[in-house]
């Protein structure tokens, strides 16, 4: 028996106490609401089966997000996307707000290319700060290396120069935006592009926001799977 196969897409946004969710814990949210909205969400097959969902760009612990992105494998027959949405949405706490959701026909992996972020100070910068933030942009301007200590999981710090992943930077009154490069080999953490602008949490008028995010979509064209009846 062959299941025909979509990938259902829903896009929302993450705010207030709901963005200190982790990366498992907002997967296991989803796949709670996805389950109580009825979406019919598809399992991996062998001794563990697991529902068949990803986040493709993972969230930093506090990091709000205008553009956090959910997959999930599903079966195609009388599935409607506009009408899992309105299930979805009705089911979503405080924090977390639904934005849009699509389906594409077969399986659909979505690959994050870049990531902008947004720090929103709490107050005008001074003089000393404007004079750093300008530093920052002649890095950018001159491609001149932007080392930084990455604490590793042993505990260890190691030298990482970021500016390969630095791919833009912007900044009007108290509003600073960085756009980062995101490859298979990694991107530059939120700590890093902090300390790089020279930024501490009590200086941000509220938590860093991921402002948009810009996605490569390889899609597979055959749209069914075998199943055991």
């Amino acid at each position: 028996m062959q299941t025909e196969v979509l990938t259902f897409i829903a896009d929302f946004k993450v705010h207030g106490r709901f963005a200190c969710l982790s990366h498992q814990e907002t997967l296991s949210f989803w796949q709670r609401v996805l389950t109580c909205a009825k979406v019919p969400v598809l399992y991996s097959k062998g001794f563990n089966p697991r529902p068949r969902l990803s986040l493709p760009l993972p969230r930093s612990v506090g990091v709000q997000s205008d553009c956090e992105r959910l997959c999930a494998a599903v079966a195609a027959e009388d599935f409607c996307p506009e009408a899992a949405g309105r299930a979805v949405a009705a089911l979503l706490p405080e924090g977390c707000t639904l934005t849009g959701t699509n389906a594409i026909p077969g399986k659909a992996a979505f690959y994050p290319v870049s990531a902008t972020y947004q720090f929103t100070l709490s107050a005008a910068p001074d003089a000393a700060r404007r004079d750093h933030l300008e530093h920052c942009i002649k890095q950018l301007t001159t491609n001149e290396p932007v080392v930084q200590l990455r604490r590793m999981e042993n505990n260890r710090q190691r030298p990482v120069d970021i500016r390969p992943f630095l791919e833009g930077f912007s900044r009007d009154k108290t509003l600073i935006q960085t756009v980062c490069a995101i490859r298979p080999t990694g991107t530059v953490r939120i700590d890093e592009l902090m300390h790089w602008l020279g930024l501490e949490p009590c200086d941000l008028a509220e938590p860093v926001r991921r402002i948009a995010v810009q996605w490569d979509c390889h899609t597979n064209q055959f749209q069914g799977e075998n199943q055991l009846s």
